[in-house]
């Protein structure tokens, strides 16, 4: 069980500037954790070398306790090198690439 799973606010969850928030019906951010790490799972379909894919991202917090099981940034999406993935996270969540961990 997550940390958003445990959430019993109502809202919409967000992910953007290294923290997951819940926002609620009045617009007004409740932060849930600050993101620490990430575990990403990659995809490289058999059918298609050369393609990358997010298979799962994890978030952790500074306990490295789950943070968020992000499944709204698993897609089709398509990446030409990890790197390129990697850097994508970077940019949709705000971090860093160092705290990025490949499984």
């Amino acid at each position: 069980m997550t940390k958003v799973d445990e959430y019993t606010g109502e809202g919409t969850i967000m992910v953007s500037q290294g923290e997951v928030w819940a926002i609620d019906d009045s617009c007004l951010p409740d932060v849930i954790g600050k993101i620490e790490r990430i575990e990403l799972s990659i995809e490289e379909p058999e059918e298609m070398l050369g393609i990358y894919r997010i298979e799962h991202v994890m978030l952790f917090n500074e306990d490295d306790e789950q943070l968020y099981d992000d499944q709204d940034i698993v897609n089709n999406d398509e990446y030409h090198s990890e790197k390129e993935l990697v850097e994508a996270l970077t940019i949709a969540y705000g971090v860093s690439a160092d705290i990025i961990e490949i499984v």
